[in-house]
């Protein structure tokens, strides 16, 4: 028996969601927020205010006490719980198998009644149940959308619009969506009379959750939220007669939410963190009376500061300092004498920090902590001048850990930084997870260094772009030690290395912390080291057993984000280890409960479990993770040359032919890592997540390595009708290296996917260009077309998702230019021209943003002309002795080509494309805007593409070729 509802068991039950419990008993989790262990939920309760903690406390105490009534023997009469009640009915009869006709949904009088007077009726509940029970979030984001543009006199309730983006994992194009009707959904609400308006904590809980959202996908996007905030939260407090204190309260800890890091490139998109709280700023400065800024702003203004670049006269200051510790200026001629400390080095954090204890509030351990990476330690010496994106995670405990790891962190050196964290066991720190964090990245970056100087004395290429000088604290790198040894920093012991460091730590009877322990795994140099860190750490943090002992059946939800991204990393990086030859010690990957990966979804032709790769997309798989940092480690790997070779064990069986030359196997381990990254793909649209710009980095990688596989086995002249063993799977013969080559290039779906991928990224919408056509887990490379995105027209256009960075944009040249897309790259030109403003900005704003530019506009001539094989005839051999012009033709077959023709002909049209330069026409059109933007210095020159054409990979093909 359920216990009795009555009005005051209503009362003192805790604030219910009840759409939260039907999507639970209908079994969709997937539409749930996952509540994260030890936080609150604070999005009903003003902690601002004097009594606002106690209240919160208050409340959390009673309502453990209260036994919540079952959702079918609730009758409070809201919107909310109609929909809940819906959801639960359709789950009902799906779960008997009766169908909607058969058992309608029914209301009872009061609900119909009170439904009515809201001027809704059954078919909105219905349509408001689907929205949220929707899977994909995206779908769910146009459907909310589509019901707020149809219905102009009901308004849809802003519950659904809080609920929705209560979900974990967003797309940027889905939160874009949700913003542009914003605007709609709260002007509507608060027209609308006999209803109460949204409180400003419903207006300022939306605002959150889009930052939230906006952090992991799209930080462009920031401003426009800012922007919405300020444009109603006012209207909502005078509405409410709201005090001024509260307004300010939240507008500051608004500034508090923009500031904090973002997911993809902190300092990258630190600028558009900055707009956004320039423009809170603005507003509480033009208030009548002026808005004060609290600790939290002060806070938010000063983490900004930190992640900028040093200004001109604080690197003026940054290249005074001695080479010896600490580092106290030095002039070296007369007029370095004006170079002061309190103007040039002052930052503007420390400027901040300064104006702070002027308005009364005194220096806490974050203010000391945020003053150490500004250029000075607590003690008055000074420090190195830090780019950091500095935390809010400080307890405020008097043991000074998030100071000491500052001061590792605003070092130059290893021996420097070795130096601080000695004098923190010396002073008896408790060693935490910040301070041991700190020092092993320093460790990492002096191996990686003496990696890069060995690397760099064996070569003798030199590097021909002018690189921006660096200065100490502006990269993760560290510096050598200096010239003399007079200048060196005494240390006790001996700078260890990462793994020297973690003997250290066991000895002292310590283990590294979970961030600690994961960037020591992620960056091992050695598989089986990796390995060993987590078996050493199995007794004290939870949850690494299971994917240590390689069973895909036992749950891995115990093991931290961070954690398990650096256990895939580290997989990732060493894909030519098979793991059950791992160390010497026999392992078997074992799984019953799911079937086994493969290419083409034919159980027959399970992938190679033992393959680090595939074992990382099994445990991604199973843990449905929508971490992008994940799946790109993945996606990344497959990139790399030394993961092609993998490739060759990547099914159970030995797919090549033994008689294969090297340059052949790596040619189709290409192509087999190519359709192992469309079923990667495949897996993350099933978790409903896009690739973000390091995905699509690699994603063109890939796409380059296949042409180039391609074209290399079309010209290798193989006579595969005698090739001896080719590998046979079930009965079924495995395809020669010709057959998978002509089979891939005859279709264009795999560069028209690619170029969906690249829309989706930017978000470009169909009043602007051809709409997203993202793909779907075929293995042929065929495409789901997606349904368009709707636009309601806001009052300031938004911003692109996303803004690609030279770098990208020399990456999505590449691979359009070696499949020979010559459209393609006149479509990307026409919006490169058409965004030039935008991307200008971007690209200043990188670090040797304009020479990668110069180079993607390289690549663009090269690729458009075939200038590397330009003096050279280009044949294309067939079987009967006969040759076709390359010339001939431009393009490659669609999808519709006749399937019944001849190998050869294959071959010869396939070699005809990938050889053809594009035509006159397309190449006057490209050559005439690049030279109509003038920041982009015209069309390059002779001397730069004869530059570029030096590289490998064009003599390789050159060599074949000319054969």
């Amino acid at each position: 028996m359920y216990p009795t509802v009555s009005r005051r068991t209503i009362k003192r039950q805790v604030r219910r969601s009840y759409l939260t419990e039907a999507l639970y008993d209908a079994g969709k989790d997937y539409a749930i927020a996952r509540v994260r262990r030890g936080k609150r939920d604070l999005s009903h309760v003003n902690v601002g205010r004097a009594e606002g903690w106690e209240q919160f406390e208050q409340n959390a105490a009673r309502h453990r006490r209260d036994i919540p009534v079952a959702l079918t023997h609730t009758t409070e009469l809201t919107l909310e719980r109609l929909v809940a009640s819906c959801i639960q009915h359709t789950s009902t009869l799906q779960d008997t198998g009766q169908a909607d006709w058969n058992t309608p949904f029914q209301l009872t009088s009061s609900e119909d009644t009170f439904l009515g007077k809201q001027g809704y009726g059954k078919s909105d509940l219905q349509a408001w149940a689907r929205v949220v029970s929707m899977r994909d979030p995206f779908n769910a984001a146009k459907s909310l959308a589509d019901l707020v543009q149809a219905h102009d006199e009901k308004y849809v309730p802003v519950f659904l619009l809080t609920f929705l983006l209560r979900r974990d994992n967003f797309q940027s194009r889905a939160l874009r969506v949700l913003l542009e009707i914003c605007p709609k959904m709260l002007d509507g609400h608060l027209r609308r009379t006999g209803l109460t308006a949204p409180s400003e904590n419903t207006i300022f809980v939306i605002f959150a959750r889009l930052v939230r959202h906006a952090r992991e996908v799209w930080p462009s996007g920031m401003q426009p939220i800012a922007e919405l905030l300020i444009a109603y939260l006012p209207k909502v407090s005078m509405a409410n007669s709201a005090s001024l204190n509260n307004l300010t309260n939240m507008l500051n800890k608004a500034m508090h939410l923009l500031s904090l890091e973002t997911a993809d490139a902190p300092f990258r998109d630190n600028p558009h963190l900055e707009a956004a709280i320039v423009r809170i700023l603005r507003f509480m400065t033009e208030h009548q009376p002026q808005l004060q800024i609290t600790r939290d702003g002060y806070r938010a203004v000063v983490r900004i500061q930190l992640a900028q670049k040093k200004t001109a006269g604080e690197q003026q200051w940054a290249d005074l300092k001695a080479l010896s510790w600490p580092p106290w200026k030095q002039n070296r001629t007369a007029m370095d004498a004006d170079i002061t400390a309190e103007e040039h080095g002052t930052t503007a954090a420390a400027a901040t920090l300064r104006r702070m204890r002027e308005a009364g509030y005194r220096p806490m351990e974050w203010e000391k902590t945020a003053e150490l990476h500004a250029g000075w330690d607590v003690d008055g010496t000074p420090a190195i001048q830090r780019r950091t994106m500095l935390g809010t995670g400080f307890t405020g405990s008097p043991s000074q850990s998030p100071i000491w790891a500052a001061r590792i962190a605003s070092t130059r050196t290893a021996q420097e930084a070795w130096a601080a964290y000695l004098a923190s066991e010396d002073a008896q720190i408790p060693a935490t997870d910040d301070v041991h964090l700190a020092i092993v990245q320093k460790l990492y970056a002096e191996e990686r260094r003496q990696r890069t100087s060995a690397d760099r004395e064996k070569s003798e290429a030199k590097p021909i772009e002018q690189r921006e000088r660096l200065l100490p604290g502006d990269a993760k790198e560290v510096d050598p030690l200096p010239p003399s040894t007079h200048l060196y920093t005494y240390t006790r012991l001996p700078v260890p290395t990462v793994e020297g460091f973690v003997r250290h730590l066991q000895h002292r009877q310590f283990q590294l912390g979970h961030r600690a322990l994961a960037f020591a795994v992620a960056s091992a140099p050695r598989l089986r080291l990796g390995f060993s860190y987590l078996e050493a750490s199995s007794s004290h943090i939870p949850g690494i057993d299971p994917p240590l002992s390689f069973d895909l059946d036992a749950s891995t939800a115990a093991v931290s984000d961070p954690l398990f991204t650096a256990f895939i990393q580290l997989l990732c990086r060493f894909s030519n280890v098979p793991l059950n030859k791992l160390g010497g010690k026999a392992r078997s990957v074992s799984f019953r409960s799911h079937k086994p990966l493969s290419l083409d979804g034919n159980t027959f032709h399970p992938l190679n479990p033992h393959h680090p790769i595939v074992f990382a997309l099994e445990l991604l798989r199973a843990r449905a993770t929508t971490s992008p940092q994940a799946w790109n480690a993945v996606l990344q790997a497959l990139s790399r040359d030394v993961t092609l070779e993998s490739m060759r064990f990547l099914r159970t069986a030995d797919t090549f032919p033994s008689a294969e030359s090297d340059i052949v196997g790596h040619s189709r381990g290409a192509i087999t890592a190519y359709r192992l990254v469309s079923r990667t793909l495949s897996l993350l649209q099933d978790v409903h997540t896009d690739l973000d710009s390091q995905g699509f980095h690699s994603l063109c990688l890939v796409v380059e390595n296949l042409a180039i596989g391609c074209w290399t086995i079309l010209r290798s002249d193989i006579d595969e009708t005698t090739a001896p063993k080719r590998g046979k799977l079930r009965g079924v013969m495995e395809p020669t290296a010709t057959q998978d080559a002509n089979h891939l290039l005859r279709s264009s779906s795999h560069v028209n996917r690619l170029k969906g991928l690249f829309n989706t990224l930017i978000g470009v919408t169909p009043n602007t260009a051809k709409p997203p056509q993202p793909s779907t887990a075929a293995d042929d490379g065929s495409t789901t077309p997606q349904p368009p995105i709707t636009t309601l027209a806001p009052s300031a256009p938004l911003p692109l998702l996303h803004i690609p960075s030279a770098s990208l944009l020399h990456a999505y040249v590449r691979a359009l230019g070696w499949m020979a897309d010559h459209a393609g790259l006149l479509s990307l030109v026409r919006w490169l021209v058409a965004h030039r403003n935008e991307l200008d900005t971007q690209w200043s704003r990188e670090r040797n943003g304009r020479e990668l530019l110069r180079k993607a506009l390289t690549a663009l001539r090269v690729f458009l002309e075939r200038n590397w094989l330009r003096d050279i005839e280009v044949p294309a051999k067939t079987d009967q002795g006969e040759h076709c012009s390359a010339s001939a033709g431009v393009g490659g077959e669609g999808d519709d080509a006749p399937a019944a023709s001849p190998p050869t002909d294959r071959k010869v049209k396939n070699l005809r494309m990938l050889e053809g330069a594009a035509s006159a026409e397309v190449r006057e059109e490209i050559e005439a805007l690049v030279n109509g933007v003038d920041s982009w210095r015209r069309w390059p020159t002779d001397e730069e593409v004869a530059r570029y054409c030096r590289h490998r990979r064009f003599e390789q093909i050159r060599d074949l070729v000319s054969r």
